[in-house]
């Protein structure tokens, strides 16, 4: 995780700070995924659900 992203989230309360470490890890994880499947793109953008799972 980016240095700048815990730099941002380490003052709130702890169970909260949990949970968004929690979904920041499952998202950065997920993109891993698609950029392994060979899903590239050229512009930083939303990825919609359907997306990463190609449904």
């Amino acid at each position: 995780m980016d240095n700048d992203i815990i730099e941002k989230i380490h003052k709130f309360p702890f169970p909260l700070l949990y949970l968004l470490v929690k979904e920041a890890c499952a998202i950065m994880g997920q993109i891993e995924k698609v950029h392994a499947a060979n899903f590239h793109y050229t512009e930083p953008r939303v990825i919609k659900i359907k997306e990463l799972y190609r449904i």
